[in-house]
């Protein structure tokens, strides 16, 4: 059996735009800082990021770069450069400035969207052009973006540093799509709107993938940065919290608090 053919134009924007208008008010996405992101807000957001970029005169393909911690920022930031058909170079948040320089020279972005506390690191690691979520986070557009060719690189994905300099994989829009929809196929439950999966890993790796499909389906996803047992136990604990993604070794930290207590609703 032939495996399904890649499409070869997404229309991000018009997918995106669609749930904005399906799920309006709807609370997208919530971080332990307290935040919380609508869907018109999300997306909103990520159309001004985009059209943003567009006008600098970045081309669909370009890399574009971003370093941000788990928080609402992490959202609207990378489904802004995805929707600009831009490939997204998530940086790990504890990169050192010489790992930061690696990947921007592996990668070959020039711009880079982190938070102005990380200017001083980014400017070290050689990146010229710097944009800075809090600069754009209060603007939202609602107008229509371009559809992106499939093939264009749509994802620099870099390894967490720990077994040497990050690696990094190059993934084309077209397969960061079939990516989404193969995620959606594998869980074991279709969440409802409304429903909540907890987001304690780096947004940059698998936790920003599952919030792509959680988006899709109206649910809302909770942001905490890092993984703090006592402090995980306590979001568990209320009981709104339908799904978890946690790796084994998030897991085996986890299981020293909870030592044998049940969470029904998870």
């Amino acid at each position: 059996m032939s495996p399904p053919a890649l499409p070869a134009i997404i229309d991000w924007s018009r997918h995106t735009r669609s749930l904005a208008a399906r799920f309006q008010n709807r609370t997208a996405a919530s971080d332990s800082l307290g935040g919380v992101l609508r869907y018109e807000e999300l997306i909103g957001r990520a159309h001004a990021l985009a059209a943003h970029l567009i006008d600098k005169g970045l081309r669909p393909g370009t890399p574009v770069a971003s370093l941000l911690p788990n928080v609402l920022d992490a959202t609207w930031v990378g489904l802004g450069i995805k929707l600009g058909g831009f490939a997204e170079v998530a940086l790990g948040w504890g990169y050192t400035a010489d790992e930061l320089a690696w990947c921007a020279r592996l990668s070959g972005a020039k711009s880079l969207i982190a938070p102005l506390e990380r200017t001083a690191l980014a400017r070290e690691a050689g990146f010229a052009d710097l944009l800075s979520p809090e600069a754009i986070c209060s603007t939202t557009a609602s107008e229509p973006l371009p559809a992106v060719a499939g093939d264009l690189a749509g994802r620099i994905q870099f390894t967490s540093g720990t077994t040497g300099r990050p690696k990094g994989v190059l993934t084309s829009h077209a397969r960061r799509w079939m990516g989404e929809q193969m995620q959606k196929a594998a869980w074991p439950f279709m969440p409802a709107p409304g429903s909540k999966i907890l987001l304690m890993t780096p947004y940059v790796h698998g936790a920003g993938l599952l919030a792509t499909g959680w988006f899709d389906v109206g649910g809302e996803i909770v942001l905490h940065d890092g993984v703090d047992p006592h402090k995980v136990l306590g979001v568990l604990r209320k009981g709104d919290i339908a799904a978890m993604f946690a790796p084994p070794t998030v897991m085996a930290k986890l299981m020293t608090v909870l030592d044998g207590q049940a969470l029904p609703p998870l």
